[in-house]
């Protein structure tokens, strides 16, 4: 396939600085893929509505990740539903020492007040799928024309076998429901939210306070381009390019405020977050 609470909600809200060597649990977060039999994206189940892996082309939007994304067509409401299986991870869920970063991409078209409306669902479910040991909500979103990040960290309770994620889209407009989703990942970390398992923080910006640019800081192992995103304090992206991991990205343009600076390698080994204000 592609690359693609501790209920501590984060639509912009970040820990101070987050690496994991981000392996995604998620199937086809990115809506490449389509089954043939239901013609649902693949690995995903509409529980509601009907969802397409819909390509970029059209009126829909421009993938955030790829060529295509999640569309779920003309319902005025429409559940899509994936079940990832987390029981590899059994004994640091049950040692109360590993949590799950939420992370996935939504736009609305903008055709209207109100606009359509998206929001993500995620459960920590038992091995029977039967009871809840966990759950977060993200807030209803409705990001006109620019795709915004979703971002939560979700203590994984012990006993927690099954993590259950739901891409909601509500529509209030038009004819077609367009909550669109995009590039969704499910990341295994520890708990203490600052450190991967294997390796430690790889990059370090300065200055920060910043006034005309930050620059980015790898370690020697780690001297490589890297995809970014700047994201708002209200989680629109606001800037978004490749950095060398000595190198150095302009912010002179950015209005004064708190922002998150999101690294990652393609492959997705390499991937942290650290807070940073603009002076």
């Amino acid at each position: 396939m592609k690359k693609i609470l501790s209920a501590l909600t984060i639509i912009f809200t970040l820990s101070l600085t987050i690496n994991v060597h981000a392996q995604n649990l998620v199937q086809n977060g990115s809506a490449e893929y389509i089954d043939t039999t239901t013609g649902w994206p693949e690995g995903w189940t509409s529980i509601t509505g009907n969802w397409q892996s819909a390509p970029d082309t059209g009126h829909v939007a421009v993938a955030h990740d790829s060529s295509h994304i999640f569309y779920e067509g003309s319902d005025e409401s429409g559940i899509l539903q994936q079940d990832v299986n987390v029981s590899g991870y059994a004994t640091q869920i049950d040692n109360d020492s590993l949590q799950f970063e939420f992370l996935g991409w939504t736009q609305s078209r903008d055709e209207g007040s109100p606009s359509d409306q998206a929001s993500v669902s995620v459960q920590c479910l038992d091995n029977t799928k039967t009871t809840v040991l966990q759950q977060w909500h993200s807030d209803t979103l409705y990001s006109l024309n620019q795709w915004q990040a979703i971002l939560s960290y979700i203590h994984a309770a012990p006993g927690t076998r099954w993590v259950r994620i739901r891409l909601i889209a509500i529509r209030n407009q038009d004819t077609s429901n367009d909550a669109y989703f995009d590039d969704i990942h499910l990341i295994p970390m520890a708990a203490t939210g600052v450190n991967n398992v294997i390796n430690n923080n790889f990059f370090s910006i300065y200055p920060n306070p910043a006034t005309d640019e930050v620059k980015i800081v790898t370690v020697p192992y780690a001297l490589q381009y890297y995809n970014f995103f700047i994201i708002s304090a209200n989680g629109v992206v606001v800037k978004k390019g490749l950095v060398f991991g000595s190198g150095s990205i302009n912010v002179s343009n950015l209005p004064i405020g708190m922002y998150a600076i999101h690294v990652y390698s393609d492959d997705h080994r390499y991937l942290q977050i650290v807070k940073f204000i603009k002076e």
